[in-house]
């Protein structure tokens, strides 16, 4: 019982890290969609390789 308590909470703490980075990436987008930030092709490819880290986290 305590191993699967364990990897229940190290499965859900990985879950809630993945969540915090699409909710940073969807940010990021709205922000560039309404020009609060500017937009370079490195911000965009840096965005890509930001959400890669989340998903595969």
């Amino acid at each position: 019982p305590t191993t699967f308590s364990f990897s229940s909470l190290n499965s859900t703490k990985d879950k809630k890290k993945r969540l915090e980075g699409v909710q940073l990436f969807k940010k990021k987008i709205a922000r560039y969609e309404h020009g609060v930030l500017p937009v370079t092709k490195a911000d965009l490819l840096a965005l890509e390789d930001d959400f890669g880290i989340y998903i595969n986290a």
